[in-house]
């Protein structure tokens, strides 16, 4: 290259040429000046690399702290259903149980009705109202039940008696 040529590489590289008399100072100062900037760059490209490796660190400890929250919140979400699936057992239980009472009350107010109430009168003889009498009998122009009639000794034993067609003798 001619000094010219050295002269402007040195400006473009931003090397004061003054004080470079011959050719191979300026050729000196110029290869001085590109092995920095060659440096400069490598440093630059590993300071870079380094920082591209600290990023995908950070997103790496990102990811595992989202994959620790959302393992956290299916483990949240496991712990309400087992919790809601208890109460729902809990719930089951208590109507089975209340299911059981009730049909153990109608049992016993099916047999309560298979035994009829009856009257016994004083020979030992009991009496009941046929399965075809009416509920209700009007009585001296008073409306009374069976069972009230069956719990009036004096109406009862005067339709006894009487031989009332609503009462059959009890075998």
């Amino acid at each position: 290259m001619t000094k010219k040529q050295l002269i402007a590489k040195c400006t473009d590289l931003g090397i004061d040429s003054s004080g470079l008399d011959t050719n191979t100072q300026l050729e000196a100062a110029i290869a001085t000046k590109e092995t920095e900037l060659a440096a400069m760059d490598v440093k630059a490209e590993a300071d870079k690399v380094e920082a591209d490796k600290a990023e995908a660190g950070k997103a790496e400890t990102a990811k595992v702290e989202a994959d620790k929250v959302e393992a956290e919140k299916v483990a949240a979400n496991a712990k309400k259903a087992e919790t809601a699936k208890v109460e729902a057992d809990k719930v089951e239980a208590e109507k089975v149980a209340a299911n059981a009472k009730k049909a153990e009350a109608k049992k016993a107010a099916a047999e309560a009705k298979k035994e009829p109430a009856f009257y016994e009168d004083k020979r030992g003889r009991k009496w009941i109202f046929k399965p075809t009498a009416p509920k209700k009998l009007n009585i001296d122009g008073h409306p009374m039940s069976q069972e009230e009639i069956l719990e009036t000794e004096e109406v009862v034993s005067e339709l006894v008696y009487g031989n009332c067609a609503f009462l059959t003798q009890k075998l």
